[in-house]
């Protein structure tokens, strides 16, 4: 959920000394500006083409959501994925201001960015679906993912946007699925219990005695969660020019850790979309990207991401067992999946995942839209 590499944390710019070595298919920063952005913190990340930027395109776009830092850093070191992506940011980054609706509310603007971008006239996607819809992909990290299927459900209607897919990178199922160990101590708190009746059979945590791990709480190389003493009175204005890069730095720790914040308490009030009645046939495919192993702690302890690691499916076979079309197993534990070492591996199967998404969605051609 949160970027873990040694660079400046949730930085969306960070320092030529601290970024991965590219190749020569480097996009320059001006390519990162797309025409159809309506919005600052919607950005293109990659065309399909570096060699024409602005080419037309037949293959799906993706849109991927920002994780629980609030950034779409991580995706930004991704290698080529030979597809338009897009990258979702979270507005509130710098300001520190809240959605009061939540999780709703946050989707609901984010639908309404991904709506007027597939409208513009310079939008590379021309295949039109028998509708006249255009279909995409959303997708994302932990949040992302779990973000993913909230604006899917508030487009399901929608006669502009299509969401053919989704793609779940370790978005673990909110909730606990089987009894938790005496050890476990979670990392981020338990996610808001379902409503629908399917649901009446899984322990969900007790989250009024839950806490998120410190840094004191986890392996020394982890720096997912930053120590924020004797920062809190500092400006967190973005414009600050007198500001050093070390002071950026420990900015950027403390925005990062409270959109992480914010993030469980949005999640713990989240009651996951139904896809009732008509609404069914619409529900978009879904791959999930499952890591292989536990974050490390001390004393052996199971963070909140890890309760459900053991399952194939991370726990959403309690919200349907037929929820994915096909799960990859990637490297890494949660919080390292987009570490240098782990780019190109995680490129590959992301492409991987995209491709049998772009499978999958073409059933959707003959469904009931």
């Amino acid at each position: 959920m949160l970027y873990t590499s040694k660079r400046s944390f949730g930085s969306e710019t960070p320092s030529s000394h601290d970024a991965p070595q590219r190749t020569s298919h480097t996009p320059s920063s001006s390519h990162r500006q797309p025409l159809t952005m309506r919005s600052p913190s919607l950005q293109l990340i990659q065309p399909e083409n570096w060699a024409q930027p602005n080419m037309p395109t037949y293959n799906t776009p993706i849109f991927l959501i920002h994780d629980g830092s609030g950034t779409t850093l991580a995706y930004q070191f991704l290698e080529i994925l030979g597809r338009y992506t897009y990258g979702i940011r979270n507005p509130y980054y710098y300001s520190g201001k809240v959605f009061e609706g939540g999780i709703s509310e946050m989707a609901f603007l984010y639908a309404s960015w991904i709506r007027k971008t597939v409208q513009d006239k310079d939008f590379p996607a021309k295949k039109r679906n028998m509708d006249g819809s255009t279909s995409i992909f959303l997708g994302g990290w932990s949040l992302g993912g779990l973000l993913s299927m909230e604006v899917a459900r508030q487009l399901a209607v929608d006669d502009v946007v299509r969401v053919a897919g989704i793609l779940m990178i370790d978005s673990t199922f909110p909730g606990v699925s089987r009894p938790l160990p005496t050890s476990s101590v979670p990392l981020v708190p338990s996610f808001g219990v379902p409503t629908a009746n399917k649901f009446s059979g899984v322990r969900f945590p007790d989250v009024s005695t839950r806490k998120m791990l410190c840094d004191d709480d986890v392996s020394s190389d982890d720096e997912s969660l930053p120590d924020l003493s004797d920062v809190s009175s500092r400006d967190g204005s973005s414009e600050d020019e007198s500001s050093t890069d070390e002071d950026e730095a420990i900015m950027n720790k403390i925005r990062s850790k409270t959109c992480m914040a914010e993030a469980v308490r949005m999640i713990r009030q989240w009651r996951l979309p139904q896809w009732s009645g008509r609404l069914y046939d619409r529900r978009p495919k879904v791959v999930l990207l499952r890591a292989k192993n536990y974050v490390p702690t001390k004393e052996g302890r199971t963070v909140g991401m890890d309760l459900n690691r053991e399952d194939p499916l991370l726990g959403w076979g309690d919200y349907d067992e037929e929820m994915f079309s096909d799960v990859y197993d990637v490297d890494g534990h949660h919080f390292n999946l987009f570490e240098y070492d782990k780019i190109s591996n995680m490129t590959r199967t992301i492409k991987k995942g995209l491709d049998r998404l772009e499978e999958a969605s073409q059933m959707m051609m003959f469904e009931s839209w």
